[in-house]
């Protein structure tokens, strides 16, 4: 199970926050024999030996668990933003978004009035084959009802999720009559980390991977290959908010892209002996342009491959300047079931930048940095991007490149928020435009079918002025004044996110990214770039 929704194209700087911390606790370098060897455990210390005596002697009862985290997030604290603890509660959750899958039923929801609201349902997952569709509304989940309870996400997922063939009974609503039960039988469900790949015009292939995971090399070469037998000739990579992941995946993929037996990513730790990934084999689009897009959403293993995309001229970077992660994690499986994520070194890529920034002032401002980035301008005007590394670099082509803190595009792309009024982020952030358009699918399938491809709801459809009405009645029922409806800008965002929602709902999850690039003035200049 699922909750997914596709990141407006209103950057708010809010929003970036949530996107660093994903990002920091991603960005990652995995090794299996870390993963399944031996546990850390010492055996003593003297934190050991205080957590012992606090236990045994304290005048009060201690919850030591909760104690023992604490303690052991603030010595991390003193190291590096990327170190982390994590709980074995949490360990599950945080694995699964790197290894590509997970136990589940396979639909992507909405709480709608407290009831879970069906969005899309995974084609070929369990909740497919059973007949579950668009705008089921879940009553119950075996014997309990979830329908008005005001569950949390981690609620629901705990009741819908579970081991693959075991099996979850499901009473429904559709088209608001009851359904008898459904049963479901679990099964995997594939968490892709390429969002969309398609052909843009003619010879141009558009490829988004929202994180590199276990599964991304293998799902980059199964759309590569699509892409070329349709005519793809030069390729857009969109690594937007993309925080990171795999090191490895991120070398394979950039030893399809670069021709030559050439050094990639280098690291270096302090008792570590340096180690050096290289391009070594022939790729599947050596030959061809390449322009990336890249913001300040973009982290660690996205920086490795526009970084060294860049430092071997190999591809234009259009947007934003990076988040600057240059360390490098390792796992750590502890005796509590839980795992420690260490920082062990530094990695650098071809030119020999290091583009990790300051950490020095601590983990708050380091957090902050790129709110700090939207309040001095950097996000609006090229001219305000500071590195405080001021060694000067070159590319293979001899251009100047700076490190220590992130990657700075060849091709910068405002940000353009300040266009949109405040009341906008308001009126979305309720929710109610996605319960509203879901329920506009539900009731107008037929209508909808006149037109049969995304091609066609970009070019041909009309947002129907009831979506809008629908909104402006929601809105005023809470008091909120919708006064975005009125604004130019505003409405054509909100036009926009209409039609992602029901290309998504309609022809699949990659088709709201044709809806959303359609609109996006940073993928506007990228092709431009493409015909230069």
């Amino acid at each position: 199970m699922m909750q997914q929704e596709k990141k407006i194209n209103l950057h708010n700087p809010i929003l970036y926050a949530a996107i660093i911390g994903i990002g920091m606790f991603l960005g990652f370098k995995m090794k299996s024999t870390l993963l399944h060897g031996e546990n850390t455990d010492s055996g003593g210390g003297r934190i050991d030996e205080i957590m012992s005596l606090v236990k045994n002697n304290y005048v009060d009862s201690v919850g030591t668990d909760s104690v023992e985290a604490k303690a052991i997030d603030n010595l991390l604290s003193q190291l590096d933003p990327h170190s982390v603890y994590i709980t074995p509660a949490d360990l599950k959750g945080v694995d699964e978004d790197l290894e590509g899958e997970f136990d589940g039923i396979g639909i992507e929801y909405f709480l709608q009035k407290d009831t879970l609201m069906v969005t899309s349902v995974i084609a070929g997952g369990p909740s497919a084959e059973a007949g579950i569709q668009t705008g089921d509304k879940f009553i119950k989940v075996n014997d309990s009802i979830i329908a008005g309870k005001k569950l949390s996400t981690e609620a629901l997922v705990k009741k819908l999720r579970g081991a693959s063939g075991t099996k979850a009974k499901i009473t429904l609503l559709r088209n608001n009559k009851a359904i008898n039960e459904i049963t479901i039988t679990r099964g995997k469900i594939p968490m892709y980390s390429i969002d969309a790949a398609y052909m843009m015009n003619a010879t141009t292939g558009y490829m988004k991977i929202n994180r590199f995971s276990a599964t991304t090399y293998k799902e980059f070469m199964a759309n590569m290959e699509l892409l070329k037998n349709a005519g793809m000739k030069k390729l857009l990579l969109d690594v937007r908010d993309n925080p990171g992941g795999f090191l490895e995946i991120a070398v394979q993929i950039l030893d399809e892209l670069i021709a030559g037996k050439k050094k990639i990513v280098y690291t270096k730790g302090r008792d570590r002996k340096s180690e050096t990934l290289s391009a070594y084999k022939d790729g599947i689009f050596e030959v061809g342009k390449i322009v990336v897009l890249i913001d300040e959403g973009s982290a660690s293993a996205a920086e490795i491959v526009s970084g060294a995309l860049q430092d071997y001229d190999r591809a234009t970077l259009v947007g934003r300047r990076t988040f600057g992660k240059g360390l490098v994690q390792e796992q750590f499986p502890l005796a509590n079931g839980g795992a420690l994520r260490l920082t062990v070194a530094r990695y650098y890529i071809p030119s020999g930048r290091c583009i990790q920034k300051d950490y020095s002032h601590g983990k708050e401002l380091y957090m902050e940095d790129v709110m700090d980035r939207y309040k001095h301008g950097e996000l609006v005007n090229k001219d305000s991007i500071t590195f405080k590394d001021t060694t000067v670099y070159k590319t293979m082509g001899g251009r100047r490149v700076y490190g220590g803190g992130g990657i700075s595009p060849d091709v910068f792309v405002p940000l353009n928020d300040n266009k949109y009024s405040k009341n906008l982020g308001e009126v979305l952030g309720t929710g109610y435009l996605t319960e509203i358009v879901n329920d506009y699918f539900v009731a107008n399938k037929e209508k909808l079918k006149l037109f049969p491809a995304v091609g066609d709801l970009i070019k041909n459809y009309t947002v129907d002025t009831k979506i809008l009405g629908d909104l402006q009645k929601r809105c005023a029922a809470d008091r909120i004044t919708a006064i975005c409806l009125a604004n130019a800008n505003d409405k054509q965002l909100i036009t926009t996110r209409i039609k992602a929602q029901l290309a998504k709902a309609l022809y699949g999850a990659a088709a709201q990214y044709q809806v959303y690039n359609a609109a996006d003035e940073m993928v506007k200049i990228a092709m431009q770039e493409m015909d230069k």
